[in-house]
């Protein structure tokens, strides 16, 4: 059970998605510095290891989304520009070009 929630956890991470080599390779390296050795796969981790690599991607998904809390994207920060501004000015009125900020 955990080797499958190391997986699941690893691929809600962008820079381990994925089952190409490159992706693989990245995330054994990970691995190494979490669990301070370096292993082939993760079906060597021990339930120690596994649990504190658990506890690692968790903190790391956790963080990503903290980022992106704080840091919008361009079409999120318009999006509550309009939504702002058809509030303002009674539902239903579409803001223009210029009042959105662009």
């Amino acid at each position: 059970a955990q080797i499958k929630a190391v997986q699941t956890l690893r691929n809600k991470l962008d820079g381990f998605k994925g089952n190409g080599a490159e992706a693989r390779a990245l995330f054994l390296v990970h691995v190494a510095s979490v669990i301070g050795r370096e292993v082939t796969s993760t079906t060597e981790l021990t339930i120690a290891e596994a649990s504190s690599l658990i506890d690692d991607l968790q903190r790391a998904i956790k963080a990503d989304k903290d980022r992106e809390k704080a840091n919008p994207s361009v079409a999120e920060v318009a999006a509550q520009q309009s939504a702002t501004l058809r509030a303002m000015r009674g539902e239903g009125t579409a803001a223009t070009e210029e009042e959105a900020g662009f």
